[in-house]
């Protein structure tokens, strides 16, 4: 099965990069899909010509609702332009017992490790400095503190899952509103760090244009926009993200995550409280694990190529393209079976 999937990609991506091609030339002038943004949020630098004015096609065939518009650049206070929401499963894990096997393809839901890494050694090098001077926190420095005491992702030394008996001891799932996974990143961490949500929003921005705004939900979006606010200085090298992605993300805790912070934190980031997120709750990524649970057993003691197999697929399978295509290829069978009844 494997090396049919590996045929298949192949395949796949020559088609794609066909259709990508043929996509380049028609793509209509930048000036007329950019929307004139004065927020604070907007991108403060007018995008290049040959910038992308569209979502790239990776995206929009996972979820043409979400990545299929034509206008971007809506202010924080109009709703963004893009929701997500992010959470980690420790269920989802492989056992170091199972063994390794011959590299056969990268599954292209996951992020590669050394690019999580990286940026967890940005987010060190970036807390060893002092805060910035004119950073004024949203909420004191105690409600902070007092936060990330009591709530249980937000604690480094939490161990979740042994790391002894386990090298990938979870996944973090970044999808769209409609529940659809976008992109996957294996920890291998005993607990949840911020650099795994940092990561795959960084690489989130990659396929968007430049004045595009993204809204994240996640469970513990308040301690990272934290993290984040307290280093963001003009000098790039010195930030967890660059300036222009940061000026186009916000982030909001989870709905039903919300009433475990502290007040002061479920006023500022409580999505339901929030102005232009409205319903968005962020809760979808739960039904997403539920749907991968079934693999639970299969994957933990396969080989790792066999491991991410198994979850792409799964991914792939809940994409809203995929499910429209099996959908009508169903419903065409039924009526063909109709008509020869």
């Amino acid at each position: 099965m494997q090396w049919y999937d590996t045929l298949h990609n192949l395949i796949q991506h020559h088609l794609d990069t066909a259709i990508d091609a043929t996509h380049a030339r028609l793509i209509p002038d930048p000036v007329d899909t950019l929307v004139d943004n004065h927020d604070a949020h907007a991108l403060s630098t007018p995008p290049t010509v040959d910038a992308l004015t569209h979502c790239a096609r990776l995206l929009s065939t996972r979820c043409p609702a979400c990545f299929g518009g034509a206008v971007f650049g809506w202010s924080f206070d109009e709703g963004a332009d893009i929701y997500v929401a992010l959470d980690v499963t420790f269920s989802q894990r492989h056992s170091m017992h199972a063994g390794g096997s011959p590299h056969s393809y990268e599954p292209e839901f996951f992020i590669p490790k050394a690019q999580v890494d990286d940026c967890g050694q940005r987010i060190i090098a970036a807390h060893k400095k002092p805060p910035r001077p004119s950073c004024t926190p949203k909420v004191p420095a105690h409600i902070v503190d007092e936060c990330e005491k009591s709530y249980e992702a937000v604690d480094k030394k939490k161990v979740k899952t042994s790391a002894n008996q386990f090298n990938d001891t979870g996944v973090m799932a970044l999808i769209c509103c409609h529940d659809i996974p976008i992109f996957l990143a294996n920890v291998d961490t005993p607990g949840e760090q911020q650099k795994y949500a940092i990561t795959l929003l960084e690489h989130l921005f990659t396929f968007l244009p430049p004045n595009a705004t993204i809204a994240a939900l996640y469970d513990i979006g308040c301690v990272v926009d934290h993290s984040l606010e307290l280093v963001s200085t003009p000098i790039p090298h010195y930030n967890i993200l660059p300036v222009d992605i940061h000026q186009r993300l916000i982030f909001a805790i989870s709905a039903m995550h919300a009433y475990g912070h502290q007040w002061a934190y479920q006023i500022i980031y409580n999505p339901h409280l929030r102005k232009g997120l409205r319903l968005t709750d962020g809760e979808g990524i739960k039904r997403l694990w539920l749907r991968l649970c079934k693999l639970i057993s299969i994957t933990c003691s396969s080989v790792v190529s066999t491991c991410k197999f198994q979850l792409h697929h799964a991914s792939h399978d809940c994409s809203r393209a995929h499910r429209a295509h099996k959908d009508l290829y169903d419903c065409m069978e039924t009526v063909c079976a109709l008509e020869e009844a």
